[in-house]
């Protein structure tokens, strides 16, 4: 396979020998390698997450499948591949991290056994302890056959004998998707929702950068977007704030998730975000020790405080800001969620609510299999939202999804999630779930 340019801190013998140390140095810095279709594909995905691990002195690699030799509507071939392969070079020079394009048309990237070769060699020679990539459900088939290439690859990169001339992984990697919005056949489910606030800035100059995507008149996002400016200062500005937009748009979605990570007061203020999901392929990790990976390392505590509604109306119950009322009832800081074991618990929120109307409820959860299918019910000025636990796989895999609707009055207003009836076993055992929180969202009329 050809590859058009490795950008390296360091030179290739050097890069190899840390290679070899990385297999036997118990205590060598992570190792990420994040897959894209075209060169600006990763940048927008992880850009941020990868500033900060590269700040923290972890080796991150981004990979371009394709050259993008189509991505634009005045410019093609080999012409525009080059010109591409520097706007990226530029990012990891941004970013500290490396950076490789394979030589690939646009396009044309398909699912066969000579690119998963590709993208395990590529995985075994980073010795990758963490893999990023596209869902297989994206729009462009190229991000679709990335997604199916990687998830081939999952498994064969730590067999010995598959693509020998490279070391297998001395370990299986975590596999984890980008967001998208796609909703079919399922919608991205978040794992880790990730602060890049305090590295925006290197994005930004990332994306403005990548000029033949991102500001010339025929470049693909001014040729393909609406409302696009004629002036070049206007368009780039433009462009730029679509980029901005779309990660806030991540914060806003998973703001609960923002909340449970990094508590009430930090997570309701984050403006950034980027958002990933864990593979059901590859190496499964605890949710401790994403967090660590993730550096979010510190736990949240339990500080009962009034919930106040977001930009949208959107209000975010966490665990955090709850108050537990019962002899069992316990807030476990390293899954930033209750949990609790008679039906005398309770968790209680203060709730200033600004409008008066219909709100969405979506519930935060977690059960083992064993546990789940008993009763609960979600108590809001004087109505009764009742439901069952349904099982999410274990006590670790959180879920959230919705789980009715209310009304709610403008004001102060308490809401209460217990369970809707007595469930100790004998020896009073059992358990309802593990309630990282809830999330209202304002049916729009």
């Amino acid at each position: 396979m050809k590859t058009l340019f490795i950008l390296c801190a360091i030179t290739t013998a050097l890069s190899l020998s840390g290679q070899n140390s990385h297999a036997q140095t118990t205590d060598a810095p992570l190792r990420i390698i994040a897959f894209g279709a075209h060169p600006d594909d990763v940048e927008q995905k992880t850009g941020g997450m990868g500033a900060i691990w590269a700040a923290k002195g972890y080796k991150v690699k981004f990979v371009a499948m394709t050259n993008g030799d189509i991505g634009h509507f005045e410019s093609s071939g080999g012409a525009l591949a080059n010109r591409r392969l520097k706007e990226v070079q530029e990012c990891a020079r941004i970013f500290g991290i490396e950076t490789e394009v394979l030589d690939i048309h646009d396009g044309e990237l398909e699912p066969t056994l000579e690119n998963r070769k590709t993208v395990a060699r590529l995985i075994r020679d980073w010795q990758a302890d963490i893999v990023l990539f596209h869902r297989p459900y994206d729009y462009h088939p190229d991000h679709r056959y990335v997604g199916v290439l990687v998830q081939d690859a999952s498994v064969i990169v730590a067999a010995p004998f598959f693509t020998p001339n490279t070391p297998p992984t001395k370990k299986n990697p975590i596999f984890m998707y980008y967001s998208d919005n796609f909703m079919r056949p399922y919608a991205f489910d978040p794992t880790i929702v990730v602060s890049i606030d305090e590295v925006a800035d290197k994005k930004w100059n990332c994306i403005t950068a990548m000029p033949s995507q991102f500001g010339d008149e025929h470049s693909w996002q001014a040729s393909t977007y609406p409302n696009v400016p004629k002036d070049e200062q206007g368009r780039k500005d433009y462009l730029l704030k679509s980029v901005q937009l779309r990660n806030e748009a991540v914060a806003s979605k998973y703001r609960d998730r923002l909340i449970a990570f990094y508590g009430q007061d930090k997570g309701s203020k984050i403006k950034y975000a980027e958002a990933f999901e864990l593979c059901q392929y590859g190496r499964q990790p605890s949710m401790d020790e994403l967090k660590k990976i993730f550096l979010l390392n510190g736990h949240t505590t339990n500080q009962p405080a009034k919930v106040s509604p977001g930009q949208d109306g959107a209000l975010f119950l966490s665990a955090e800001a709850g108050k537990g009322v019962g002899p069992k009832i316990a807030y476990m800081p390293e899954a930033s969620a209750f949990g609790w074991f008679t039906a005398a618990d309770k968790v209680e929120w203060n709730v200033q609510v600004d409008k008066t109307g219909e709100y969405e409820v979506y519930l935060d959860w977690s059960v083992a299999d064993l546990e789940a299918g008993k009763p609960y019910v979600l108590e809001a000025a004087g109505q009764q939202l009742k439901g069952t636990v349904e099982r999410t796989g274990s006590w670790q895999t959180f879920k959230t999804e919705k789980i009715g609707t209310i009304k709610l009055t403008a004001g102060n207003r308490k809401l209460v999630f217990k369970p809707a009836s007595k469930f100790e076993t004998a020896g009073d055992k059992g358990a309802l779930l593990d309630l990282r929180g809830l999330k209202l969202i304002p049916v729009k009329g």
